[in-house]
């Protein structure tokens, strides 16, 4: 048994022969909201991590099924992740927190604890720990995310093809701003990725793809409409012309062959 205690939880991870369970207990007067947890398992896209309850004398045990789930820690660990693949976990991290509204759950009830956080290694979704109680236990969603971002770029930035000082630096000066939420630091993410880094959205083939470079488009020149609509009248009136002309000469031709004598 592995015991883990942050931000005022205990942790346990549980196995089984079938199953891995990362385990909480909880008092049993503290209420659970129970639409809460049936909206995570009954939607796997929200990205929670399925829970499941069962009592346990004077304590309600929370088990949350991280079955065939890889810590992030470990994943960053264990690879050198492209820069591609580390814009797509940020953003992957953030997009979870901000589609929470649409299944009538609470950002603030994210455990947001990169210990805590888990990832599939091949389309590299998210997955949070949600804590459907009505006691609150974590501080503010948006500040915990950013301590997240800065703990992964300070200690697994380590991306195989190096070049990593542009990304890091453009992020940590952007992050100094006071005002940024997550909302605006996802739209960074998405602007900056679009820049010189190309960012991985779910293929199942990430490790094999490079980045790619970034197409540069001539500018288009503004035309008035004043001018627009002279050239269009120029353009109709040579083809008027044009047309007129085309027909006049068949018909001098039509006009020839008739008036020719016939062949003896």
């Amino acid at each position: 048994m592995n015991l883990n205690q942050k931000d005022g939880l205990i942790f346990e991870l549980e196995n089984s022969a079938k199953k891995n369970y990362l385990v909480t207990y909880m008092n049993a007067d503290d209420n659970i909201i129970e639409y809460e947890m049936e909206m995570i398992n009954n939607n796997a896209s929200c990205g929670a991590v399925n829970i499941e309850i069962s009592q346990f004398n004077d304590k309600v045990k929370v088990m949350y099924d991280i079955t065939g789930k890889e810590s992030l820690v470990k994943f960053l660990k264990d690879n050198s992740i492209k820069k591609g693949e580390f814009l797509t976990i940020l953003r992957n991290i953030s997009n979870v927190i901000l589609d929470c509204k649409n299944y009538f759950l609470d950002q603030d009830k994210y455990f947001m604890n990169l210990d805590y956080i888990y990832i599939n290694p091949i389309d590299l979704k998210i997955n949070l720990i949600y804590l459907p109680f009505e006691q609150a236990f974590s501080e503010d969603c948006g500040l915990k995310y950013i301590d997240i971002v800065k703990r992964i770029i300070i200690e697994f930035t380590n991306f195989e093809n190096g070049g990593t000082a542009d990304i890091v630096q453009k992020i940590l000066n952007y992050l100094k701003n006071d005002w940024v939420s997550i909302i605006e630091f996802n739209e960074f993410l998405e602007e900056f990725g679009q820049g010189n880094v190309k960012v991985f959205y779910g293929e199942s083939d990430l490790k094999e793809q490079e980045p790619e470079k970034p197409i540069i488009l001539e500018p288009v020149p503004v035309v008035e409409i004043s001018k627009k609509e002279s050239i269009l009248k120029s353009f109709l009136h040579k083809f008027k012309r044009k047309n007129k002309k085309n027909k006049k000469s068949r018909s001098e031709e039509h006009t020839s062959e008739l008036q020719s004598p016939p062949l003896s």
